[in-house]
């Protein structure tokens, strides 16, 4: 690991984490739901392979249509634990939620992640039956770097030439899609002018100075694929999310190809929070612009239901 890549690793384990752990021992929690904890969706006891489910306790055994939710981090921070919170909070609304760990970068590269990514939802359809998932609705959803694998994994369904460079395949149909502050345009981040902005994007490609050359370039970025496939999407950003350039960028995009998508985007004036990046996901429950959105999101998938 080079020393950029140390610096950067630092500052998601140790000065986001330190965050993240104090806000989340503040959060008011979700009661009634079900838990389901640390399934081996590879079989190979790592960690980064756990699977958690969520189901409201009320539910009984009964079928439910299924979030499966890919969380964020930069590609190179988190596990399940993450979005817990918010995990719970989407069950709330009478989901099944799906939510796993994967490998990070810099310890592993593409495809890695998102070939675990496909082994974990072919997991949930292989294992329906005995955790009441309703695999006819069947909705994928993530925040940040998680919305980006969302993007990717809507865009390897969509494109057969995508399951075969990735190395992936699923029968799973999802019916819709849920974007929280994506970032749809990873590329895009080699060029801020801050020095490690190169060496993140390389993160991708196994450091290689040569990037653009890799195979894999064109297709991390969303708008490269065949987006008009993609099932119905709900995008969330908000006035003060340090990626909503990404997200009007590819609402932009979205317009000018005339395919449609439902914008969820609070303004400042409409807002008594601050807000930022992922505020859904962060403060689920105790700050109404979240619930709001997350009420939004579902009430999207439900219209999208069989």
């Amino acid at each position: 690991m080079s020393i950029e890549e140390k610096l950067l690793n630092w500052w998601w384990s140790s000065v986001v984490k330190g965050g993240d752990d104090k806000r989340a021992a503040k959060l008011t929690p979700t009661n009634g739901i079900r838990e389901i904890n640390d399934l081996d969706y590879v079989g190979d006891g790592s960690r980064w392979h756990l699977m958690d489910i969520f189901r409201p306790e009320n539910a009984g055994d009964d079928k439910l249509p299924v979030i499966v939710d890919i969380h964020g981090g930069g590609w190179m921070y988190g596990d399940k634990e993450l979005n817990k919170p918010y995990n719970m909070a989407l069950a709330s609304r009478g989901f099944a939620v799906v939510s796993f760990s994967y490998s990070l970068f810099p310890e592993v590269t593409f495809p890695a992640p998102v070939q675990e990514i496909f082994k974990a939802i072919n997991f949930a359809l292989e294992n329906a039956e005995q955790y009441g998932l309703d695999t006819e609705n069947m909705f994928l959803t993530g925040d940040s770097a998680g919305g980006h694998y969302t993007g990717l994994v809507a865009s390897i369904l969509a494109e057969p030439e995508l399951q075969q460079l990735y190395g992936v395949q699923s029968d799973v149909k999802f019916r819709a899609l849920g974007f929280t502050c994506a970032a749809f345009y990873p590329n895009d981040i080699a060029n801020i002018p801050v020095h490690l902005a190169k060496t993140y994007v390389r993160q991708f490609y196994n450091g290689d100075k040569n990037y653009k050359e890799n195979k894999y370039y064109k297709s991390v970025d969303i708008a490269n694929n065949n987006v008009r496939a993609f099932p119905p999407m709900f995008i969330n950003s908000c006035y003060n999310d340090m990626l909503k350039g990404q997200n009007a960028k590819f609402v932009n995009f979205l317009q000018d190809k005339k395919i449609p998508f439902t914008l969820d985007f609070p303004q400042k004036k409409d807002c008594k929070n601050k807000m930022g990046h992922v505020y859904a996901v962060l403060y689920p429950n105790d700050w109404p612009e979240s619930v709001k959105t997350i009420d939004n999101m579902c009430t999207f998938f439900r219209k999208h239901m069989l």
